[in-house]
């Protein structure tokens, strides 16, 4: 007879869910987040990134804590205004972006 073996299939992470964005220092951002599946396999990090809407500079940050629910990013020009979003990854690499945050100055 033909023997089959059943292997698990893991897939990237679903993209967090946005709870907010706040401005903790002037120049910097801070993201706060809800994971989501990690489709089979535990999320292993985070990474940000924020988007000036008016000619500001953009920047990112990855952290690889899978408990973290808030990242700040720094380095971005004061007084512009940024949106941001985030992405879990896991074992099989990096899932999708979130939406977009609401506008904020940095």
């Amino acid at each position: 007879g033909v023997q089959t073996c059943a292997l698990p299939i893991f897939g990237s992470p679903a993209a967090p869910s946005l709870l907010g964005i706040s401005r903790p220092v002037v120049g910097k951002l801070a993201l706060s987040f809800t994971p989501n599946s990690g489709n089979g396999s535990p999320i292993t990090g985070f990474t940000i990134s924020c988007t000036s809407t008016n000619g500001g500079a953009g920047n990112s940050r990855t952290v690889l804590d899978p408990t973290i629910r808030t990242i700040g990013v720094g380095g971005l020009t004061v007084g512009k205004t940024y949106t941001c979003k985030v992405l879990a990854r896991n074992a099989r690499g990096y899932g999708r972006w979130s939406s977009d945050s609401a506008s904020a100055k940095a």
